[in-house]
């Protein structure tokens, strides 16, 4: 397992502040986070190409914080891929093993393991110039293998490739953890490709860690209004709480000029300000007003927007905000712009998120 405990450093105006996260044995963890966060910066010095300020870094309960690249056995996979285009296939995989003169009859073995699992057996005699970018990662990733380190750090390996591509990579990154028992840190942008490998997710946003929780509960758990515009909540209004309950509370959300039901947050305090979100698939556009909802807010359609497996529609309330529903095809074909309908969400639904974690104040919304 690979810990990182209160990890900071600074890297000329950009600072990595306190970063927390624990890959446990035989899993994935991957750090979402827009371009410029410190995603990067992150998987450089726990790799040791850069030397942190303070905190520690811990590979199998062993402190490694101190220890040259070379000694801490993980292996790194950078966004560029670092190919050498001098040698052919064959030669790329196994040249760092042969310069650090480790090669031997397992690192063989598993060279010939791998090369057969990630379908390149008939491209090693062929300079890596002439690869497609599949081909390329996966020389890449068997290059980073072949060492059998067990911890894996990628640094956005895929987001220069097309989706198909990048879908056939995910299903055999998967492949490879499982079949080698590999401990993975994967940096990313991309959500979905998050959520298709990890077995838990933090957020990192302007060097700081938002968030961490298991895949299952990530999207459920969200307490900070930057997470959620990361991994796309549509819906984020404004609100202030006027009424607790011990397990619901009641806010008056000033955005859809209406009360809204939802979970009581930690530490509820009347008067307090808060914004509430809801998932675009967790939001019902119903016709009629059902009787007995929590939440039910009238909207008149402005647009429908079609997806491949699904509908986008977006209505304003009464205040003029847009609420936007994500819906099946079918419940599309009875609705049309202008219609007066209805947005049904429950109170398990609503994300509660207060100001900032770090104290500071949301400024990015309309």
């Amino acid at each position: 397992m690979l810990e990182v405990r209160n990890l900071s450093l600074h890297a000329g105006n950009f600072s990595l502040r306190n970063i927390d996260l624990t890959v446990e044995r035989g899993s994935c963890h991957v750090v979402l986070g827009p371009t410029g966060s410190g995603k990067t910066l992150l998987l450089e010095t726990i790799m040791g190409f850069r030397k942190s300020r303070e905190g520690k870094i811990l590979h199998f309960g062993e402190e490694i914080t101190n220890l040259p690249p070379e000694k801490r056995k993980i292996s790194y996979l950078p966004q560029d891929l670092a190919l050498f285009p001098n040698m052919n296939v064959r030669e790329n995989i196994l040249y760092g093993i042969k310069v650090r003169r480790i090669i031997n009859e397992s690192h063989l073995r598993l060279f010939e393991a791998l090369t057969n699992m990630l379908g390149i057996t008939h491209l090693l005699q062929r300079q890596v110039t002439n690869l497609s970018g599949g081909e390329r990662q996966r020389v890449a990733l068997a290059r980073a293998l072949v060492t059998g380190n067990r911890t894996l750090l990628l640094d956005e390996p895929l987001s220069a490739l097309h989706e198909s591509m990048r879908r056939d990579l995910w299903m055999l990154i998967k492949e490879l953890q499982e079949e080698f028992h590999l401990n993975i840190l994967m940096v990313t942008h991309d959500v979905e490709e998050a959520f298709f490998l990890a077995n838990h997710v933090s957020v990192i946003y302007d060097g700081s860690v938002l968030q961490t929780s298991g895949k299952e509960t990530f999207f459920y758990e969200i307490k900070d209004v930057r997470v959620a515009e990361l991994v796309g909540v549509r819906n984020i209004f404004q609100a202030e709480l006027s009424d607790v309950g011990t397990v619901k509370s009641r806010f008056f959300c000033h955005d859809l000029s209406t009360i809204i039901v939802a979970k009581t947050p930690a530490h509820p305090v009347v008067g307090k300000k808060y914004f509430l979100g809801i998932h675009s698939n967790d939001i019902e556009v119903t016709k009629k007003k059902p009787d007995g909802a929590a939440n039910t807010v009238p909207i008149k359609i402005t647009h429908i927007y079609e997806k491949i497996k699904s509908v986008m529609v977006e209505g304003k309330a009464v205040s003029g905000k847009t609420i936007t529903a994500e819906e099946s095809p079918k419940l599309s074909k009875t609705l049309k712009p202008g219609q007066k309908v209805f947005a049904v969400f429950s109170i398990e639904d609503v994300l509660v998120m207060d100001q900032f974690l770090d104290g500071s104040i949301h400024t990015g919304l309309p």
